[in-house]
């Protein structure tokens, strides 16, 4: 993968980041929900405070965030492997024969 490309997925990830941002601020706007709220919540449910039923749909929303960011980091690295590996084994460039 080429330095490029490399550059061009990082801008895309931080649009993409921006964008989810933008979202999540609108939807605690919209919720009337402050950072304050969120801070609470947050030290309730590392606290073990949240009631048994909120805590573990927490718990599946964070485990599915980590999955997909896990996901896509593979799949770039996926992207990045397959060009590395296409150089190292010698093949030859399109339009080339290789002696």
């Amino acid at each position: 993968m080429s330095q490029n490309n490399m550059d061009q997925q990082i801008r895309q990830a931080a649009d993409d980041l921006s964008r989810l941002n933008q979202q999540f601020d609108l939807s605690m706007k919209n919720n009337n929900i402050s950072q304050d709220d969120l801070k609470k919540v947050m030290s309730d449910f590392e606290q073990g405070k949240l009631p048994k039923n909120i805590s573990v749909a927490f718990q599946d929303a964070r485990d599915l965030a980590k999955r997909t960011g896990q996901e896509l980091a593979e799949h770039s690295k996926q992207g990045t492997t397959s060009a590395t590996t296409a150089k190292a084994s010698g093949n030859a460039r399109r339009g080339m024969m290789r002696i």
